[in-house]
């Protein structure tokens, strides 16, 4: 067996993180030990190898955390559509989460039946809209 060495990446990394309740194929690689560690869970990442989008694997939390962060100037680009969908997505994520604690809320049973019966219609279409977005990126 040879020894192991330390390289130093060239180039970004294309990733997206793990949806919760996502199911995942026999596309995706993961570790034995990853999968003993529990993994794929929210926090873990999906790698995807920019040359060949069907090569991916999983990078857990704890190791993206060490050795990765976002690239800023990423999120404004025109160019990269996967990145701005992911955004939309955990913007509409944060926008829901805020629309159910209101549900909760005096504010939300001092408003007459008509705006509360519209808010739960809303609520719903963005929860669609949340499963689409999410199954798009799935399958990116």
């Amino acid at each position: 067996m040879s020894e192991f060495k330390r390289y130093k990446r060239k180039g970004l990394s294309e990733m997206r993180t793990v949806v919760n309740g996502e199911i995942f194929d026999h596309r995706l690689s993961i570790s034995e030990e990853d999968r003993k560690a529990g993994s794929p869970k929210e926090g873990d990442m999906i790698a995807r190898n920019p040359k060949n989008h069907k090569d991916q694997w999983l990078v857990t939390e704890e190791y993206f955390n060490d050795n990765l962060e976002l690239v800023k100037e990423e999120i404004v680009s025109e160019g990269n559509f996967f990145t701005r969908l992911e955004e939309e997505r955990v913007k509409l994520k944060d926008k829901l989460q805020k629309l159910n604690e209101f549900f909760h809320t005096k504010r939300f049973k001092e408003i007459d039946k008509e705006q509360q019966t519209l808010l739960k219609i809303q609520e719903k279409a963005m929860d669609t809209y949340l499963l689409c977005l999410t199954e798009r990126l799935i399958r990116l």
